[in-house]
């Protein structure tokens, strides 16, 4: 899968931008609401629209630094569970929506046939065949349905 390829799946199909843009909206509030107000509980709501991947993301930094961990650490860990989450959801879209792309050609095609020598390719005669091949006659009498 090339890199045009995870970028539709990621952010250009309907789903993935409707998903991401409602991760972006929490995000917004909850800065909004950082700044303005006392933020309470919101900063749930990133955690929640990204889970499960996100909630992996932060027992694996629990586990890495412990609860000493440095914001920008679960910052980076919603954004990349939504990047994550986005791409699963794009993939499943398309999954669902009977749309099959065809396989490239290498993975479609026959695998090439060797070539044979040259000792086993037949000679021109020297007979009168005219490019017939020196097994032509042999093989003209001997099978007489052919």
């Amino acid at each position: 899968m090339n890199a045009r390829a995870l970028f539709r799946l990621t952010f250009a199909n309907a789903a993935s931008a409707v998903y991401l843009g409602l991760v972006g909206a929490s995000v917004v509030f909850e800065v909004a609401a950082a700044v303005f107000a006392d933020p309470g509980i919101v900063g749930i709501w990133p955690f929640l629209l990204t889970a499960p991947a996100s909630l992996l993301v932060a027992g694996g930094i629990e586990a890495a630094w412990g609860m000493d961990a440095p914001l920008w650490t679960m910052v980076g860990g919603v954004a990349l569970s939504a990047v994550v989450q986005s791409l699963a959801l794009g993939a499943l879209v398309e999954a669902l929506s009977g749309r099959r792309r065809p396989l490239p050609a290498r993975a479609t095609a026959e695998p090439p046939r060797p070539r044979p020598s040259r000792r086993h390719e037949e000679a021109p005669s020297r007979r009168g065949n005219r490019g017939k091949g020196a097994l032509s006659w042999v093989k003209a009498t001997s099978c007489p349905g052919s």
